[in-house]
């Protein structure tokens, strides 16, 4: 209990502290962003608590919208709440219900409905679902105390990385990939692919690696 509030007091001395919610980092949402991230992902609870919100995408000058990009929001109530990630888009919040520690798959369908309906470009798509996969894979081997029972024990990145790996299934990865590398864009077919492929997690976070890094 006093390790999380002195966590809390740290993280209010160095971030960037409006209202209901905790900005770690130098950017700040406009009043209604704000709202409706709040509305979204619990900052108004019973505690009064706000949410920490912190950028995951990579800079990218998105038709002059600065703080348009990916982002994950967590609550300061609940230290063992789960992480959320959502878009930003124009200003306006594309919220993701699924949990990535839970169904990245639902996750990654959601994620890739919102690039696809707004018709993104492949830069744009790569860098963001680049943030996708920051976020499955550091929510690959947690539970939240729930009875999902992963007991990985990873050492560093590097262990669940090389455990990812050796449980993927490389051809039936190289092959959806070639499949979305056809398609008009890779939203469009990792959609098909997560529909008709049957990737397991391990597969889905390989092909979001190689989707993400390829040239």
């Amino acid at each position: 209990m006093i390790k999380n509030a002195i966590i809390f007091v740290l993280l209010l001395l160095t971030s960037n502290v409006n209202g209901q919610i905790i900005y770690k980092g130098n950017f700040k949402f406009s009043k209604t962003l704000s709202e409706k991230v709040c509305k979204e992902y619990g900052a108004f609870n019973e505690n009064k608590m706000p949410i920490l919100v912190w950028k995951i995408s990579n800079e990218l000058e998105l038709d002059g919208c600065r703080n348009d990009g990916v982002y994950i929001s967590k609550k300061m109530s609940m230290p063992h709440a789960p992480r959320h990630i959502f878009i930003v888009r124009n200003s306006h919040l594309f919220a993701i219900k699924s949990l990535g520690f839970f169904v990245p798959e639902e996750v990654t369908k959601e994620f890739c409905t919102i690039l696809k309906d707004n018709k993104e470009k492949i830069e744009i798509e790569k860098t963001f679902l680049g943030a996708l996969y920051h976020y499955l894979f550091n929510e690959f081997d947690l539970d939240y105390g729930t009875s999902l029972n992963k007991n990985y024990n990873f050492s560093d990145d590097q262990d669940e990385f090389k455990y990812i790996q050796e449980h993927t299934d490389s051809d039936k990865v190289n092959s959806a990939y070639q499949r979305i590398c056809s398609t008009d864009t890779i939203s469009d077919g990792l959609l098909e692919c997560l529909t008709s492929c049957d990737l397991t997690e391990c597969e889905l976070l390989s092909l979001l690696s190689l989707l993400t890094t390829s040239k």
